[in-house]
């Protein structure tokens, strides 16, 4: 197997964005809103998210990172 190399400028960093979203509870979005979180700069909040055994792994790996 070959591995590729790629690069990623970010040329427009995103504005900070201050506001509040509200969805309803779903393992995708929950596991995604922490992945998101994790590599934000700043304080995010993740309120309603689902609680399963995948979500809760996935705040542990988040926590170690």
């Amino acid at each position: 197997m070959t591995l590729k190399n790629f690069s990623l400028k970010i040329s427009k960093p995103i504005k900070n964005y201050n506001k509040l979203i509200s969805i309803d509870s779903d393992k995708s979005i929950s596991i995604r809103s922490f992945l998101i979180s994790s590599i934000s700069e700043g304080i995010s909040f993740v309120d309603n998210a689902l609680e399963s055994e995948d979500v809760k792994s996935t705040i542990e790996v988040v926590k170690k990172f």
